[in-house]
């Protein structure tokens, strides 16, 4: 009973040994073999790809097991990224009405948008897709941006937002945010860009 890879090796060693001297010793004895028994059995050469077809599955089951475990941190990863940033922006919007006191004449505007004079989304094409920029918080004093800022985590990557932005702003030359109060358009200048304050570092 064969129990083990090495016994169907070996097995298969034997049978390869027996066709070829059996084939030998006809050959001598001058008879004529078939074509189908001249060729040698490829016992061998059939572990061989057994194997190699055996390994590869299991490589195969092993990475397509590690790629759905780091799908599953990355989500994981991105839910708590959300929540300490949803922290994170409460705590900036404390920090900033305490810094910029309405007393004194400056207004905190909140996840609003950039728009064109019109009031329409402005929108730049990434990846086919058409896409806008939201705002975290935009500081004014009296009519005038004085900040723009986007509160994040120290270790979110902002490229994608600061790519927005970039593409915005060499698109239309004129840019404004609305005070949702007021309905007020306000403009906002080329030179005041978007901060990002990472964990209050900056404010």
């Amino acid at each position: 009973m064969i129990n083990s890879f090495k016994d169907l090796t070996l097995l298969s060693l034997i049978i390869s040994i027996f066709f070829s001297v059996n084939y030998s010793l006809a050959k001598s004895k001058g008879f004529r073999l078939s074509k189908n028994l001249k060729n040698k059995p490829k016992v061998i050469n059939l572990v061989k790809n057994s194997k190699r077809k055996r390994v590869l599955k299991i490589k195969n089951f092993i990475n397509n097991y590690k790629s759905k475990i780091d799908r599953k941190l990355k989500a994981l990863h991105l839910k708590k990224n959300k929540r300490i940033g949803k922290k994170i922006e409460i705590f900036t919007e404390k920090l900033l009405r305490i810094k910029y006191p309405v007393e004194k004449g400056y207004k905190i505007l909140k996840e609003i948008y950039l728009i064109d004079k019109n009031g329409k989304l402005l929108k730049v094409n990434i990846n086919g897709k058409n896409r806008s920029r939201r705002l975290d918080f935009v500081v004014l004093k009296g009519k005038n941006v004085i900040r723009i800022i986007e509160a994040t985590t120290k270790t979110a990557n902002k490229k994608y937002q600061s790519l927005k932005e970039m593409l915005i702003r060499n698109k239309f030359k004129e840019i404004f945010v609305k005070e949702n109060s007021t309905g007020k358009l306000i403009p906002i200048p080329q030179n005041i860009k978007i901060e990002i304050i990472r964990e209050f570092d900056g404010i």
